[in-house]
């Protein structure tokens, strides 16, 4: 992370994956390659309370049988409250944009998990530091 002041804070990350096998069936096999990268902004308010806003995406090349590139992203906008100084309440809203075209059946059906999802939701987190 990237401390722009007392006030500003910026985290910052990203992941490079390539399988390490192939598993019969599965989209996923030794070629393919997972990037995932992350941003976050907090601001401090007051000492005690902040505003949060990020951004992750992931994504997958080189899936076994096919072309596809499916893609994961999220933004998060939330607030965060410390109740104490080892304890924070943080409360947000998610948006997903999921682009999701591995085809793999859903348990007991024909039918596959392939599309694509949009929408959102409330999150809830509480943190205890020991």
């Amino acid at each position: 992370h990237l401390n722009l002041g007392d006030k500003l804070t910026v985290h910052a990350g990203g992941e490079f994956e390539k399988g390490k096998k192939t598993i019969a069936g599965s989209p996923l096999n030794k070629n393919t390659e997972i990037t995932s990268l992350n941003l976050s902004v907090d601001y401090k308010l007051a000492s005690n309370f902040s505003l949060m806003v990020g951004y992750e995406e992931t994504e997958f090349k080189k899936l076994a049988g096919n072309n596809t590139k499916p893609k994961y992203r999220f933004t998060t906008l939330g607030v965060g409250y410390n109740l104490s100084d080892t304890t924070m309440l943080k409360i947000g809203y998610e948006l997903s944009d999921v682009k999701n075209e591995f085809v793999l059946p859903l348990l007991g059906t024909a039918r596959n998990n392939a599309g694509t999802y949009r929408g959102g939701l409330f999150t809830t987190q509480l943190s205890v530091k020991f």
